[in-house]
């Protein structure tokens, strides 16, 4: 340990143990006698940041939820690439305690099984179909819900995108 400000400790960890450091070291600061004894009903929790300097610009829970791809960028809930890019000297070090996101080609067509014809879930459908296009897309096959063919989406779209969008709108299971 190199200091403590605020509520905060601040480590400096060679690259070799770095994996074996964030399983260990956020446990062993909210599960020890001295947190135990205290005997508190709400938990402590703590979270750990990583950087080479002071701005710590990485969260240990891109990992912990499983959002970091093998190039070491961080995707959101719908699997969509973000901004924030790990260091491959640490997506190397990390990777294997944690595991990555696999790059994944997206599919030809993706096949969208509406539950209901209603004009709510058309408005719904065409909405997330308009936002979700993307360059590298699939075709979006949309079936109703007696299994018949509505329509061919050609447009490219962003498969991930659009489920998630019409899971999260409960327009398809």
């Amino acid at each position: 340990m190199i200091i403590t400000i605020h509520d905060e400790l601040v480590f400096e960890v060679d690259l070799d143990i770095l994996g074996e450091f964030t399983q260990i070291m956020p446990k062993l600061m909210v599960n020890n006698k001295t947190v135990r004894a205290l005997g508190w009903v709400v938990p402590l929790l703590t979270d750990c940041e990583i950087g080479w300097d002071w701005t710590v610009p990485w969260n240990i829970a891109d990992w912990e939820n499983g959002r970091v791809r093998e190039d070491g960028v961080v995707v959101d809930e719908k699997g969509d690439p973000t901004s924030k890019v790990w260091p491959m000297e640490m997506v190397k070090v990390l990777s294997p305690v944690f595991g990555v996101v696999k790059i994944e080609e997206p599919p030809d067509s993706v096949e969208v099984h509406l539950k209901s014809l209603t004009k709510s879930t058309l408005s719904l459908l065409s909405t997330a179909l308009q936002t979700n296009v993307s360059e590298k897309g699939s075709t979006a096959n949309i079936f109703a819900p007696n299994g018949d063919l509505l329509l061919t989406y050609e447009s490219r779209i962003n498969h991930r995108s659009l489920l998630y969008d019409l899971r999260k709108a409960k327009v398809i299971e």
